[in-house]
């Protein structure tokens, strides 16, 4: 799965091939990246929260620290297999699919990171000011959970809003490659005609 392989070169056949390892890949990428993120978020609700003397436990830090250098190490494997794995499901459909069918796939993609980003902006902020101005324990709490769900949307968000783009700036420009302008149309623009 980690060869370099040109999707130009491939049978229809061979790009279904190539298209469900990347997808496999592209799912374990997911699955990692989600994991390592659940992952220090639990093991950061579990250190806040378990202190049972009220005084600094050692335990409390053993967990933090264990949960959060494990699920960082799982998450950065994860992201890559998830972003190599996504392009090359992108190049087998552009070679697989109609280009106009290419291009909704593409703003559909563009249009659902747009709203987990924006929302999860709106939401990370709202946590961010119930923490601030909270003077209960409980409001606090609401608001770092809202805040790291926003956070989680918007790192959700970016990738995907990006990934869309790049696939609608790339159906447009092959549809733009194949825009001939037919014999006898008009362009539009300022011109000088001179007959003689």
């Amino acid at each position: 799965m980690a060869q370099k392989v040109n999707p130009d070169t491939l049978t229809p056949d061979q790009l279904y091939l190539y298209r469900h390892k990347a997808v496999k890949m592209r799912n374990a990428g997911i699955i990692l990246a989600s994991c390592g993120v659940s992952l220090v978020a639990t093991g950061y609700i579990i250190g806040v929260n378990y202190n049972p003397t009220g005084t600094q436990d050692w335990t409390a830090v053993a967990i933090v620290g264990f949960s959060g250098m494990a699920g960082i190490a799982t998450a950065l494997a994860g992201v890559p297999l998830w972003a190599i794995g996504g392009s090359r499901k992108a190049d087998a459909e552009f070679h697989l699919l109609n280009i106009d069918e290419y291009r909704v796939i593409a703003v559909t993609t563009r249009n659902t990171g747009m709203v987990l980003t924006l929302s999860g902006i709106g939401v990370a902020a709202t946590g961010i000011i119930i923490y601030a101005t909270s003077w209960e324990g409980n409001g606090a709490g609401l608001g770092v959970t809202a805040a790291m769900a926003g956070i989680a949307s918007t790192i959700a968000g970016i990738p995907i809003w990006v990934a869309g783009a790049n696939r609608m700036a790339k159906a447009e420009l092959t549809l733009q490659k194949f825009n001939i302008v037919p014999q006898g149309s008009m362009a539009l623009g300022l011109g000088i005609t001179i007959r003689f």
